[in-house]
This record gives C-alpha cells, sequence and structure tokens, in this order.
C-alpha cells in the first residue's frame, strides 16, 4: 500500500489547522455521497496531533441482477437488492497537523476527500502536490512571492553572526530565527540560483518554504523538507480481501517515524 503526500490549503491562505481537523471529526457525516460514490467513513484523532479517516465505499450504479456461485458455478438471482451498496473499496488518509502534511492511499481518491473536508467545514478547500526536487517546482512556476525558513543555532549557522547579532539586539539566549521574505514576483530565472543555493545548505536551515505563482495566477508551494514521494506499508488482509484500518494506520505511523518524517 502505497501513501502519497499533498498539503491542504484553506481559503486560499493557510494550512488545515488542528482545530480545523478536529472540527472536521465533531462536524463529519459517517455517509457521504461524492458522485456516484459512497464513503463510509470514520474519523478520529491520534496522539492530539494526526487526523486519521478511513473509509468503506463503492460505486452505487455497480449492480447485476445475477451472480455466479463460486463452489457450483452456478448463476443464481443477485440477492442484494439494488438500492443496497456493498461498500468493497477502502482508502485512507492521514493528515499531520504539525508537519501539515497530508497523507493518502490512493491519489484517485483526492477529490473526495477536498469535497469531504470543503462540505463539513464549509470552507474552500484545495488538496495541492508537493514537490519533491528544486527542478521539478521550477518548471511549474513562473515567479517567486516568498520566502520562508527557520534557522538553527548550529556550527554552521554561527558562522555568519546572525545569532551574535540576534543576541546583542535582545538580551535572549536565541536559539532559532524565523524568517519570511518576500520577492514580490521575481522571475524563476533570477530566483533559481537562490533556490540551488538553500537546498545545497539545508543544513543551515529548517522548514524551508517558497511560495511560487504559475502561468495562471495559482500558487504553488515548494517544502524543502518535504523529500519522500511516498510512504510504502505492507499490511495484511482478511479473509474478505479488506484491512484492519487499525493495522494500516499503526503500519503507517512506524513508517514515518522510521523515515523521519514525524
Amino acid at each position: 500500500m502505497k501513501f502519497n503526500s499533498y498539503q491542504i490549503e484553506v481559503d486560499g491562505k493557510e494550512n488545515l489547522s488542528k482545530a480545523n481537523a478536529e472540527s472536521a471529526i465533531k462536524k463529519g457525516n459517517s455517509k457521504f455521497r461524492d458522485g456516484k460514490m459512497l464513503y463510509l467513513v470514520n474519523s478520529k484523532m491520534v496522539e492530539d496531533r494526526f487526523l486519521w479517516i478511513s473509509c468503506d465505499y463503492d460505486n452505487v450504479q455497480n449492480f447485476n441482477d445475477i451472480v455466479v456461485n463460486e463452489s457450483t458455478l452456478e448463476t443464481q438471482p443477485n440477492p442484494r437488492k439494488k438500492e443496497q451498496v456493498e461498500p468493497r473499496q477502502q482508502v485512507f488518509t492521514l493528515y499531520d497537523t504539525e508537519n501539515c502534511i497530508l497523507y493518502i492511499s490512493d491519489l484517485n481518491r483526492r477529490a473526495f476527500v477536498k469535497n469531504y473536508l470543503s462540505d463539513t467545514l464549509q470552507k474552500q478547500i484545495k488538496i495541492k502536490p508537493i514537490y519533491h526536487s528544486v527542478e521539478d517546482f521550477c518548471q511549474v512556476v513562473k515567479t517567486i512571492k516568498e520566502l520562508r525558513f527557520v534557522q538553527v543555532d548550529n556550527l554552521i549557522s554561527q558562522q555568519s553572526g546572525v545569532f551574535s547579532l540576534a543576541r546583542d539586539k535582545t538580551g535572549l539566549d536565541v536559539k532559532e530565527l524565523q524568517v519570511k521574505v518576500g520577492l514580490g514576483h521575481t522571475p524563476i530565472e533570477i530566483a533559481h540560483p537562490l533556490l540551488c543555493r538553500f537546498n545545497a545548505h539545508r543544513d543551515a536551515y529548517e522548514r524551508v518554504v517558497v511560495v511560487g505563482v504559475d502561468d495562471n495566477e495559482v500558487e504553488h508551494t515548494f517544502d524543502y523538507s518535504s523529500i519522500l514521494k511516498h510512504i510504502e506499508i505492507h499490511p495484511g488482509k482478511d479473509e474478505n480481501e479488506h484491512y484492519d484500518p487499525e493495522e494500516v494506520l499503526t503500519e503507517l505511523l512506524k513508517e514515518l517515524r522510521n523515515s523521519g518524517n514525524v
């Protein structure tokens, strides 16, 4: 099972917050119709940090008047009524409210997650891809709007003297500096060397995020810390070919921790 990573944008300006996640659990319906699909939704907060949503679902229009008896290979009338839906498929999502990263087990279910959260929270939700290299990001955007990062006090950053200056100015033992740089709409050709320098010296910074804009004035975000394109786990299935949601959750959190992503 492969989980791909995304970012969730709320009302075009911020990440999905912990308060949003808790509200989604409180207000969310256990059954949700999205186009032809009907979802049975189970959600909860895990470790006071992660929003976990597991769903059984299927197409409400999938039906046949006959079924085949597996043992005898005989055709028989379908005992299920047409208005009854058998949710044979599953999808799992985990949202990390601290790192603001969404993990989805089926990338084709992104629209469902978007629509479910939009309907539940009554907010505009966008699920945006996370670019995993500077070059991928630069191929999409045309200008760079903003650069945000946290500089930590370590051997590399001490060479710049910025922490000595901060301590002199504040009189405090400053351990990290949060920096936000507005770049207007700097063309990507000009900003590209700067982005590459940040990539080459990532050990001096934490949580480096770049915001760019494409030809259609749509914002895209590149997070230097999101280095994994996907997380892969191998949970077992039961006799009905279904996964145990709790086992999936346990395996996913274990793999995220082993990979240093949480």
